[in-house]
């Protein structure tokens, strides 16, 4: 028979571990800026702590250590990468920054990239890794990054641009305006392509909009409201995710099967593409999470919290039932 005496205690010691993970620890503040390079090491940047870490996940441990020596803080939400060419682009924490600093990967210096002289909001690596998009006041500025030139801008339909970015394919632009206006941009030949969308505008809600990888559809977290999911081709809306967690983050996997959402609290939501249900949740987390990215290869899913707590969970773990 089995043993049930002190059940209790064994049921509330496997609830506070929460589901399978690995927990890789070396942040002290929050991280905000989270990326997978390859499927093998994983970006991540503290805020406060002023540190940029690349994780070998074959060891488990770090492979290079950077430290951001620039005044305004470390990396904010407000990055992108260019695996191809060692670069991380940023702005530092403090919102008002008109910088872009340029970080290398492999050696650890930093420099000025450009001053755009207005508060950058959005970075966006173009996907064959030569143009940034920059949003800042009522533009989306594209930056050659070999030329060192400014390309033609994108004026937003409305108001202060939140988000510039790049379709899978790179032949799109979406421009994200803080009234809740999204228009699709051919970059080739600088026309908008059909009429803008209007999304829910939850604070910041549209600055973090983001495509499968398939270009199919786009997500844009709802803060309280319902998390939408756009069909990027004809610009409809596919559905509303009703859920009782508050949602500022959410992310793809490569495959296009889950759509994970995160915000509020400690939990990992995971819907499935096939029918949009939650169908698994994962614990773990001791604050409320504040990046999330999947591996190339699906595999994988890292989070990053407010406490500075940094996860990779396995997605080939058992599913958890959805609250």
């Amino acid at each position: 028979e089995t043993d049930l005496r002190n059940w209790e205690w064994r049921y509330l010691a496997n609830l506070s571990e929460g589901e399978p993970h690995t927990a890789l620890v070396a942040h002290s503040t929050t991280v905000w800026s989270l990326r997978f390079l390859d499927a093998n090491t994983l970006l991540t940047a503290g805020v406060a702590d002023w540190r940029t870490i690349l994780w070998d996940l074959r060891e488990r441990r770090p492979s290079n250590i950077i430290t951001n020596g620039f005044n305004g803080g470390g990396v904010s939400e407000v990055m992108a990468v260019a695996p191809k060419r060692n670069a991380m682009f940023y702005r530092v924490a403090w919102g008002g920054s008109r910088f872009i600093k340029l970080a290398d990967l492999q050696t650890g210096t930093e420099t000025d990239l450009t001053n755009v002289e207005a508060a950058v909001t959005s970075l966006e690596i173009s996907p064959d890794q030569n143009v940034l998009a920059v949003a800042a006041a009522n533009q989306v500025k594209l930056w050659d990054l070999d030329r060192k030139v400014w390309l033609r801008p994108v004026e937003t339909e409305k108001g202060e641009a939140v988000r510039g970015l790049f379709s899978p394919d790179g032949s799109s632009l979406v421009v994200a305006d803080d009234s809740g206006h999204v228009a699709f941009w051919n970059l080739a030949e600088h026309h908008k392509l059909g009429a803008p969308i209007s999304v829910n505008n939850a604070p910041d809600g549209p600055a973090f909009l983001r495509f499968s990888a398939d270009g199919r559809w786009l997500v844009n977290p709802g803060g309280k409201s319902p998390t939408q999911i756009w069909n990027a081709e004809d610009r409809t809306l596919v559905t509303n995710l009703t859920d009782s967690a508050f949602t500022e983050r959410a992310a793809f996997s490569a495959d296009g099967r889950w759509l994970a959402t995160v915000g509020g609290d400690s939990t990992v939501r995971l819907w499935e593409t096939s029918s949009w249900q939650k169908t698994r949740i994962f614990h773990g987390h001791t604050d409320p999470i504040t990046a999330v990215d999947f591996s190339p290869d699906s595999r994988f899913l890292a989070t990053g919290a407010r406490n500075g707590e940094v996860k990779l969970w396995s997605l080939a773990e058992p599913p958890t039932a959805p609250e």
